[in-house]
């Protein structure tokens, strides 16, 4: 049986999100989570010096290379996801390297399909479970990325996560704010569309409109985390209807 590859940018909170939702979803295919301790720019960087300027580029020769005890073959492997942070505070970091990243790295079952939190995986507990109104219009100045951390909900939603990753309500509502973050952010409007029109989104189009909206994505972002929308598009439609038939709060 092939594996479904996940690629990693961090160690401990990446990880403890993917495994959490995991269970939670009984998301139980035969699944190899490999940690990349470096973000996109730098495995951009990485791909750039390693294949030279022109795509396609083979990621598994290069993660083989790079990540210790790593040693599957391109065979082995049916899916592969990369989940890294915009990290636009990197020296190196410009819209156009991330945008060559999603034109790339677009069809899981191909060269792999990427996702990226804005403005890093934190974005993930970046919520108020009482009120949608934050979230909706929770943007992030780009001087502001390097102390995102430290954001009052950012803080203390992050210092309890494991108690979140394992509330099923709590992760329904960050479910349910993502989906609407999206349509914000895609169509500025802040409800549930119909699955078919969700479906069509792809990560390069939300890339776009950020782009769209704010120009230079060292400046700003709006905030958004990949997780919900990954675990959606590979549930599909079941999933999606559970979440959106009903708009729970706590």
């Amino acid at each position: 049986m092939s594996k479904i590859l996940i690629l990693l940018e961090g160690e401990k909170l990446d990880k403890n999100i993917i495994e959490n939702l995991k269970d939670i979803h009984k998301f139980n295919d035969n699944i190899e989570v490999i940690i990349y301790k470096t973000n996109i720019h730098i495995l951009y960087d990485h791909i750039k010096n390693e294949y030279g300027p022109k795509w396609p580029v083979k990621i598994i020769p290069l993660l083989r290379k790079r990540i210790q005890n790593f040693n599957l073959q391109d065979s082995d492997i049916g899916q592969i996801y990369l989940f890294f942070d915009s990290d636009m505070q990197a020296p190196q970091a410009n819209n156009e390297r991330l945008e060559e990243m999603f034109k790339y790295f677009n069809d899981e079952t191909k060269n792999g399909k990427l996702y990226i939190s804005y403005p890093m995986v934190e974005a993930f507990f970046d919520i108020d479970f009482e009120q949608e109104e934050y979230y909706k219009n929770k943007e992030i100045m780009g001087t502001d990325y390097v102390n995102y951390k430290s954001d009052k909900n950012v803080k203390v939603n992050t210092l309890k996560h494991q108690d979140i990753l394992k509330d099923k309500n709590k992760i329904d509502i960050i479910f349910k704010q993502n989906i609407k973050k999206l349509n914000y952010i895609v169509n500025t409007d802040f409800s549930f569309l119909d699955y078919k029109s969700y479906s069509k989104i792809r990560e390069l189009d939300i890339f776009n409109f950020q782009v769209k909206k704010y120009g230079d994505l060292k400046i700003k972002v709006s905030v958004l985390s990949p997780f919900p929308k990954f675990f959606i598009d590979y549930f599909g439609k079941p999933l999606y209807e559970e979440l959106t038939k009903t708009n729970n709060t706590i």
